[in-house]
């Protein structure tokens, strides 16, 4: 058994680096540019500033003016310093036409010669940047000549060199470097590693290394938000104090309610309570979360109607000299609809998991033979069922395990309620990915950790189940 557990905490930790390897290159390829993002939510921090510096600067800061990986594998016509172009128009532009004219330091010196002209003249400016959409050379040459009309005396010679830069790009041309692969060794310095480990000396002082980036993932640096600009780790634990509140609420009632109805309604099998009490509970099961939900707030949290609870957790007055005790009614008077919402379909699944379970396991041969030898039927439930007719629920526990984390977008969203839930839905609203990627990476990490504690329950509630360091 210990064998099996170190071979599964492993293969937990190969699947979170397979996972964050996979959440990273999503990330690194999402639609939008994250910098871009963060300035317009910050307009006020950098009025002071010009746009492209403070682009610089953010992107900088953020460690996106790095290679992306350890190495890479791109075309031979690419220019080594790709990456190191800020703006994403730029550089897809430079990296089309490397590609289509296959010489990098061409296309390079024209791409500059594009970058460096300076003039007031904005209609000019405007028939310029078509040039960045422009990637064949009768596109280029047709836009060159039109540019030509309309150029003033004072920008004939910047444009001169636009000019000639493109010129001696078409006449060395070497489209076969296109198609030659070449592999790019980056090392440490790049965004994968330094968001995964950081660049933060692991031991040093803080105010020794005032200039790094961030400490990583792997020592709890998510990053910051896109929306406000507050860590994601705080904002985790600020939203993870209601879900797992609510969560183990919800847990505790459902299993102490489901499991010994579930086993009543296996002893009444047949009888007129049994058929009633499970329409009853397929009724409930059957109905929507977020309808009764919504039902709750129309007719129990409305003035108009019966104003008995709270419709919104942002309503909730916790005073600064209310008692421990008093805060406490609050939130249990506060989370009481919640929780009802969130249990009532559970109670009615897991009751019915635990019916048949349990008449199944009244079926086996060693239930038969313990009625052959006079034993009651709570002994027979309790005594020889009960623990075999958990397997099955167990395995459900799995499953509902990371939602004491991940909690429910639906009920936290409709009841105003701060979880993890309601973070997730705010951010994906938002496009706030390191919210976004945080809430999936540790909804991974409990969905492996709620699998490995169901693996270990099953081999202590049944002593058939057995592993070894074969076993996975």
């Amino acid at each position: 058994m210990f064998y099996f557990i170190l071979k599964r905490i492993a293969l937990i930790f190969v699947t979170l680096l397979t996972t964050l390897f996979f959440t990273f290159l999503i990330s690194s390829n999402t639609p939008g540019d994250p910098v871009e993002q963060l300035l317009q939510k910050n307009k006020n921090a950098y009025s002071q500033i010009e746009n492209e510096i403070a682009y610089k600067k953010l992107k900088n800061k953020l460690g996106l003016d790095l290679p992306l990986f350890y190495f890479s594998i791109c075309s031979s016509s690419y220019p080594d310093s790709l990456f190191k172009i800020f703006n994403q128009k730029q550089q897809y532009f430079l990296e089309r036409i490397a590609f289509e004219f296959g010489n990098s330091k061409q296309a390079t010196a024209y791409y500059q010669s594009i970058l460096d002209f300076k003039t007031e003249d904005n209609k000019f400016i405007s028939e310029l940047n078509i040039l960045y959409n422009c990637f064949t050379e009768q596109q280029i040459n047709n836009q060159l000549k039109k540019l030509r009309n309309i150029l003033s005396k004072n920008d004939t010679q910047q444009f001169e060199t636009i000019s000639i830069a493109f010129q001696q790009l078409s006449q060395n041309k070497k489209v076969y470097k296109s198609y030659i692969p070449n592999i790019r060794w980056y090392g440490n310095n790049n965004q994968f590693h330094i968001w995964l480990f950081g660049d933060y000396l692991w031991f040093s002082d803080l105010n020794s290394n005032k200039s790094f980036r961030t400490k990583g993932i792997v020592r709890g640096d998510f990053g910051n938000s896109f929306s406000d600009g507050r860590p994601v780790f705080n904002l985790i634990v600020d939203a993870l104090k209601w879900t797992v509140t609510l969560s183990l609420i919800s847990i505790l009632i459902i299993y102490l309610i489901a499991i010994p109805l579930g086993i009543w309604l296996a002893n009444k099998k047949g009888s007129k309570a049994e058929h009633f009490i499970s329409l009853f509970l397929y009724a409930l099961y059957s109905m929507p979360t977020f309808w009764i939900a919504t039902l709750f707030i129309i007719f129990l949290c409305n003035p108009d109607f019966w104003n008995i609870f709270p419709p919104a957790f942002n309503l909730i007055d916790f005073g600064e000299n209310d008692s421990t005790f008093t805060n406490l009614v609050k939130i249990v008077y506060y989370l009481f609809l919640p929780v009802v919402c969130g249990i009532y379909g559970s109670i009615a699944y897991l009751s019915r998991q635990m019916e048949s379970s349990i008449s199944q396991t009244l079926l086996k041969q060693y239930i038969q033979t313990a009625r052959a030898k006079g034993l009651s039927n709570t002994k027979i439930l309790w005594k020889h069922a009960f623990k075999n007719a958990l397997l099955p629920i167990i395995t459900l526990f799995a499953g509902i395990f990371p939602l004491i984390i991940s909690g429910s977008i639906i009920l936290e969203t409709i009841f105003s309620i701060p979880g993890m839930g309601k973070l997730s839905f705010d951010a994906l609203l938002q496009r706030d990915y390191p919210v976004i990627y945080t809430t999936v990476l540790l909804t991974a990490f409990l969905t492996l950790v709620g699998t490995l504690i169901a693996d270990i329950l099953y081999a202590k509630i049944d002593p058939r189940i057995t592993f070894n360091a074969k076993n996975i």
